[in-house]
């Protein structure tokens, strides 16, 4: 199984084998991979430091929830293209707690099974833990674009990219290229 170069980077490669599916990219892509999730799960921890009680009912039900919108662009894409369109705010925040908690839970597994030698990932080969796998890396891929990149969120394909922001294209071309082909594999 070859490589094959992406402006520099290493595309990721899926396989199957006795019941596991092996992923194979760059060491360098693991590393930055395994970087963008610690960012990750520390801006989900962000948010979640901020739900409260102190709101009518809080104390009794004990049910921390956020106060208002967390104003950061790539949360609150996140949670309009993940929680129903037409839901009021005030059922998104009471929504957004539990899938900030199931996102984090994701990035952690996720980043339990990146290797740290410059191994391939390796995931099992059943639908719950791809779907999980894919829906992290879909999400952190978007959170990826909203903050570098928000150009490309308007385009099917990614545009070429000005010089100076080639490297924040090409990762999210291959975090695009990681989602679509895992999804496409596990389709297979």
């Amino acid at each position: 199984m070859g490589t094959r170069a992406n402006e520099g980077l290493v595309v990721i490669f899926w396989d199957r084998v006795d019941g596991t599916i092996i992923g194979y990219c760059g060491a360098d892509q693991v590393e930055w991979l395994r970087q963008r999730l610690t960012e990750f799960a520390a801006l989900i921890d962000w948010r979640t430091a901020q739900y409260t009680t102190d709101y009518p009912l809080g104390t009794e039900l004990g049910l921390p929830l956020p106060a208002g919108p967390s104003g950061e662009p790539a949360l609150e894409f996140l949670l309009r293209m993940n929680l129903e369109e037409d839901l009021p705010e005030e059922a998104r925040l009471l929504w957004e707690p539990d899938f900030l908690a199931w996102l984090r839970e994701g990035v952690d597994h996720a980043v339990r099974v990146l290797p740290t030698d410059g191994s391939p990932i390796v995931l099992h080969d059943n639908p719950e833990t791809l779907r999980h796998w894919n829906a992290v890396l879909f999400n952190l891929r978007v959170a990826y674009a909203v903050t570098w990149v928000p150009e490309v969120l308007l385009h099917d394909e990614l545009p070429e990219p000005p010089a100076d922001l080639r490297p924040r294209y090409d990762h999210a071309r291959w975090l695009w290229e990681a989602v679509h082909s895992l999804a496409n594999f596990a389709d297979a």
